[in-house]
């Protein structure tokens, strides 16, 4: 450790003077916390390893980088619309320190992206490209839509709290490998199959027999009317998701729609054509807050965020809404919203929040939150109970202590690749 403690001293006076050459600035005004906003360089991106370490000390980085519409569901929840560039990072002794001093907090060796896959066999990994707008970290100062404080107000005045519910109308996840029983769907909808990138749609026809998906012994999804299960394998990277799914008394398989996607390279966490998965357009598995992430402390990703009612425009990530909100008052789906990063773990505190709200605050500081859906309640989603096991202080009201007033809706450049990133700079 004494020897790691000096070649982080030798390392890190190297790296502030090339930040400083490369961008004209003090380096140290990049410093933040650990428990802070991201500093990040606007210009290029960063690869998916260390961010919670490397600003801490100094280390500027980013990423650059026919519909059917269902009604609001049952007990005033959600129902959903379905069937519808990653270079080197500029400093290479930046990437150094990132990586010894990730070693350092962590006392031990760890692989440089341990944070976003420690245990892929056990699903312990986080899907998707690295550099896909869940997986980016916002930017320090990024651009506020100018129409934040009217899209912030029409969530508050829906009187609802943020929530948490992981009992009812929540995404149950089963993993799956070689091993795992291959049954038969009968759907009364759609099936996509998306194998070939966002935009590789392939229909199966209206109402297919799905033949060969990977169920688990006794799966089954969650409580409520939407009635979502998704199945993955870590390894192989794909995903089956399905609505409204069930076991007959015959012991068949039925859903309404369902589609195949995978998690890894080149697969960015949206159907771009919008004709599957939720009302954005995206898969259940995106913005999904796991058992995992909750033990090492960190979540290292963006949420997925529902309310009553987005408008029916859309921005990217999204690719489709379902919202039936107002243009211009409400915000459209797709829109990120960001927990002022100013807040202080004391603050949070301070405010009631737990341990593991605490958790969720910090993810919602640094990556925050998409609108995908429109719902009965305004939420976040985390996994279902029944897959997760949760303990009893996950609630529905976990993070309801949060107050909107302390919520902001960020441009839409932020989170389009080949925009505007931040700071005017693209």
């Amino acid at each position: 450790m004494r020897a790691l403690r000096a070649a982080v001293a030798l390392i890190l006076p190297t790296t502030a003077t090339a930040l400083q050459r490369s961008r004209g600035q003090d380096v140290h005004s990049h410093a933040r916390s650990i428990t802070g906003t991201v500093t990040r360089n606007a210009r290029k991106p960063w690869p998916a390893s260390v961010f919670y370490k490397t600003h801490a000390v100094g280390c500027a980085h980013g990423d650059q980088r026919p519909t059917t519409h269902d009604p609001v569901g049952a007990q005033n929840e959600d129902s959903h619309m379905h069937d519808r560039h990653q270079s080197l990072p500029v400093f290479q002794s930046c990437r150094a320190t990132g990586a010894l001093v990730a070693l350092l907090f962590a006392g031990q060796l760890v692989a440089q992206n341990s944070t976003f896959c420690p245990d892929r066999a056990a699903g312990h990994c986080r899907p998707y490209d690295a550099t896909s707008a869940w997986n980016t970290p916002i930017p320090v100062n990024p651009l506020i839509d100018p129409q934040s404080a009217v899209f912030i107000n029409a969530i508050a005045d829906n009187n609802l709290p943020l929530t948490s519910d992981v009992d009812q109308f929540a995404i149950a996840l089963y993993l799956y490998n070689a091993a795992t029983p291959r049954a038969s769907v009968q759907l009364d909808g759609f099936f996509s199959s998306y194998d070939n990138g966002d935009n590789s749609r392939v229909g199966h026809g209206f109402q297919p027999l799905v033949t060969g998906v990977p169920i688990p012994t006794n799966a089954q999804a969650g409580n409520g009317s939407d009635a979502q299960i998704t199945f993955w394998d870590p390894v192989a990277e794909t995903e089956y998701g399905f609505w409204q799914f069930a076991r007959n008394g015959a012991g068949n398989y039925t859903a309404t729609n369902g589609n195949r996607y995978h998690t890894g390279s080149g697969y960015y966490g949206r159907f771009a054509d919008g004709l599957a998965g939720r009302g954005a357009g995206t898969p259940y598995f995106s913005g999904l807050v796991r058992p995992w992430e909750m033990a090492q402390g960190r979540i290292d990703h963006a949420l997925s965020f529902a309310y009553n009612s987005p408008a029916a425009e859309f921005r990217y990530p999204a690719s489709s809404s379902d919202g039936e909100g107002v243009t211009g008052v409400d915000p459209p789906e797709g829109a990120r919203l960001q927990l002022d990063p100013a807040l202080t773990e004391g603050d949070l505190i301070n405010l009631g929040l737990n341990a593991n709200a605490r958790v969720i605050a910090r993810a919602l500081q640094v990556y925050g939150m998409f609108i995908i859906d429109n719902s009965g309640s305004s939420k976040i989603y985390l996994e279902d109970r029944s897959t997760a096991n949760w303990d009893a202080s996950f609630t529905r009201n976990l993070v309801s202590a949060l107050p909107w007033s302390r919520f902001r809706v960020l441009d839409a450049s932020v989170s389009t690749p080949g925009q505007v990133f931040a700071n005017g700079f693209e």
